[in-house]
């Protein structure tokens, strides 16, 4: 996994602010690749609640960038009762939940 510990508990510490304790979220793609090189930040974020997620989103993203400055970050959010999507069985399958 291709991210340090700064940017793990920045992640982490945007997702509770905005999402709550509850979310899980899983680092995807070619940052999952320890022999990659470069590469956006692509992560999945499972929810309980689908109340205002589109905001939350906005926050997340908000307060990962001033965590650790604009960056090439890609967040799909996995709503509940939702089936999964390609991408959400991709992280699922492949991705490494960040703790």
């Amino acid at each position: 996994m291709r991210l340090s510990d700064y940017e793990v508990r920045a992640i982490l510490e945007a997702s509770r602010e905005a999402f709550g304790d509850d979310a899980v979220v899983r680092l995807f793609g070619s940052r999952v690749d320890d022999t990659a090189r470069g590469g956006d930040i692509d992560l999945h974020v499972t929810i309980p609640d689908r109340e205002g997620w589109a905001m939350k989103r906005a926050k997340f993203l908000a307060g990962m960038w001033m965590r650790m400055g604009e960056r090439k970050i890609d967040v799909v959010v996995h709503l509940p009762d939702e089936p999964d999507r390609p991408v959400d069985k991709v992280a699922q399958r492949d991705g490494v939940v960040l703790h």
